[in-house]
């Protein structure tokens, strides 16, 4: 249940977000990730947000 919540949340942000601050975001996150995973992001969530 929480974390649809957290989903639907997410989805009314970013509905509500201007597509700069939704690219500043995914830069944020993609930097995370790399420091995390060491990879490269997936191509879906590239191609998706790009």
């Amino acid at each position: 249940m929480e974390t649809k919540i957290d989903i639907h949340l997410i989805i009314k942000v970013i509905k509500t977000t201007s597509i700069e601050t939704l690219f500043y975001f995914y830069r944020i996150i993609v930097f995370i990730l790399k420091l995390i995973t060491k990879k490269p992001p997936p191509l879906a969530m590239v191609h998706f947000l790009s």
